[in-house]
């Protein structure tokens, strides 16, 4: 789960999505969506995370 202020909690989850807009973008494991996105969006969103 991601909150405000883009706070990812949960890191032990066996299962992410990304949600896009209502559509889910990205869905898979942790490792999968986390540490390698496929999609841009999601990547995107990713490194504005961690720049916080």
């Amino acid at each position: 789960m991601i909150d405000e202020p883009y706070t990812v909690k949960n890191r032990n989850a066996d299962r992410v999505l990304f949600m896009e807009g209502g559509r889910i973008v990205a869905d898979g494991s942790p490792g999968e969506i986390l540490l390698n996105p496929e999609n841009e969006r999601t990547r995107r969103f990713l490194q504005l995370v961690e720049q916080r």
